[in-house]
């Protein structure tokens, strides 16, 4: 006596199909997100390497640090 199991969901291959509608309609919305933010970052970097020079990631977002040019005028002014 072997009994039959029947295990799947009627409705799993309709589910699936969604899923994948709803990701399909979600990515440009969610891939233009990314592309904006990437490239917000990317002027923000080439602004700060303008400014700042060589210095430019490390300053990124500057918190009162001190650039080298700032050390190197502190040091000229002390040795005159």
């Amino acid at each position: 006596m072997k009994k039959e199991q029947n295990n799947e969901v009627p409705q799993q291959e309709a589910w699936s199909i969604a899923i994948v509608v709803r990701r399909i309609l979600g990515f440009p919305f969610f891939a233009s997100l990314a592309f904006i933010g990437a490239m917000a970052m990317w002027f923000r970097w080439i602004w700060n390497f303008a400014k700042y020079g060589g210095e430019a990631i490390a300053y990124t977002d500057k918190m009162n640090r001190k650039t080298i040019q700032d050390v190197f005028q502190k040091l000229t002014e002390n040795n005159k």
